[in-house]
């Protein structure tokens, strides 16, 4: 049996001691410990990388940074350098304009492909709008290897605004996130009108709900009749939805009521005819998300109800249920040509032969990282204690209070979502025959 350990083979591990190499060091001499133990015999562990790496054998440099990027004190490159080249620039504009330039002068002057180029930073988030727009500027095909947040998607915003409608008192601005959608069959130039009518009357609140004509003696215009028809075409399923969930009622209660609510306003076909849209204008990008979201959508209501189902909450709890769980999800998208310059996150992207490597946003505490991502229990709320198990082992009890009274474990499917599951609700401990109920706001969470 021949095992292979990434390392760089020249110092061996010493207890307390770390560098890069830590974990892999580690499991070294666990390894070599087990069969020692066990007397199980071994030839003398071969050292590759005494040699020249083999995947830098044409490039020095890269071997040398390879060798030396982590290590102090560091060993300077004294012959020419011709792989590695800097650019400084004084933003982040510059530096993509700058890549795009030398792109193009690789493609046309030294025969390369795109495929042949990536484009590499740590924060893709900084990068990926600039980047499409100065890429789209130079003619340059690309693909941002980037999983998209669904909240901006026309059916999560529906969703979301519609729950703040109802929460807020039909308030201005979440009735009109709620028309702008995009999927109320609502012509663009008569949302504008309807925009004007709302602000230059004061209509919010209760007055969405009244009779909308009330002044009888005056006379009322074709325009206002108009504009009235379309307002209770608006209001219409929403009074409905509020019907079906007034009060406190059970999560089943709300994601049944809500996804009628889809129903009747026909969302997911007004969203199979833009599919069709796309398809006929070859946005192959927006069909792969826009196919991902109504799923996604059911699987949230259904998780929730699985979970949640004969819990009474309100419509503010209800709401954080879902937004924190739409949070979480994330579309992933594949490129749609081959030969395109991929670009991502350096803990994403995925490793391909490329001729030509960018790495932007080089910066101190960026590259490479200082950043430690906490979890959803910081050190800030050190009451609660999460474990994952199985779906077989949770089906037992949901949560229970350990030994020490002052910690809280909370047992979840490893397919739950846990920010969902956080924010929802009140979470019921047995402990002999005292009962305790409590809640957990999300911004308590971290």
């Amino acid at each position: 049996m021949n095992i292979t350990l990434c390392n760089d083979g020249e110092i061996q591990f010493i207890e307390g001691e770390t560098d890069i190499f830590d974990v892999i060091k580690n499991t070294e001499n666990k390894l070599l410990k087990m069969m020692q133990e066990n007397n199980i015999s071994y030839k003398e562990p071969v050292n590759l990388n005494k040699k020249n790496i083999y995947r830098f054998k044409e490039s020095k440099e890269l071997g040398h940074i390879e060798k030396y990027f982590f290590n102090f004190p560091f060993k300077v490159y004294k012959e020419e350098c011709k792989d590695v080249r800097l650019y400084k620039a004084n933003n982040n504009y510059s530096e993509i304009e700058w890549i795009a330039q030398d792109i193009l002068r690789l493609v046309r002057d030294k025969g390369y492909r795109y495929k042949d180029i990536a484009v590499v930073c740590r924060e893709i988030d900084s990068y990926d709008k600039i980047t499409a727009v100065i890429f789209n500027e130079y003619n340059i095909p690309y693909f941002i290897d980037k999983k998209r947040e669904i909240l901006s998607n026309p059916l999560i915003v529906l969703i979301i605004s519609v729950l703040e409608i109802l929460s807020s008192n039909w308030s201005y601005e979440s009735v009109f996130k709620y028309v702008k959608s995009g999927l109320i069959t609502l012509e663009s130039s008569f949302i504008d009108k309807l925009e004007n009518y709302i602000l230059a009357n004061g209509i919010k609140g209760y007055k969405w709900t009244r009779e909308l004509i009330t002044n009888t003696d005056g006379e009322i215009t074709s325009e206002e009749i108009e504009i009235f028809e379309y307002m209770e075409e608006i209001r219409r399923p929403i009074i409905n939805l509020h019907d079906k969930i007034k009060g406190n009622v059970t999560v089943k209660t709300y994601c049944t009521a809500l996804y009628e609510f889809l129903l009747e306003i026909n969302a997911f076909e007004t969203m199979d005819k833009w599919l069709e849209d796309f398809n006929s204008y070859g946005l192959q990008d927006k069909i792969k998300e826009y196919t991902q979201v109504p799923s996604i959508v059911m699987d949230m209501l259904d998780q929730a109800v699985e979970v949640l189902g004969d819990e009474e909450v309100d419509l503010k709890i209800f709401s954080r249920i879902l937004i924190s769980g739409f949070e979480e999800k994330e579309i992933g998208v594949i490129p749609m040509a081959l030969d395109q310059v991929n670009i991502g996150d350096i803990a994403r992207i995925k490793g391909r032969d490329v001729k030509a490597l960018y790495i932007v946003g080089a910066n101190d505490g960026v590259l490479p990282s200082s950043n430690k991502e906490e979890g959803i229990l910081s050190e800030k709320n050190p009451k609660f204690a999460v474990k994952k198990l199985s779906a077989s082992d949770i089906a037992k009890e949901r949560t229970e209070v350990l030994k020490n009274s002052k910690t809280y474990a909370i047992y979840m499917n490893e397919y739950e979502s846990m920010a969902g599951i956080f924010a929802l609700l009140q979470f019921y401990l047995r402990y002999q025959d005292v009962h305790v109920s409590f809640s957990i706001h999300p911004n308590q969470l971290c």
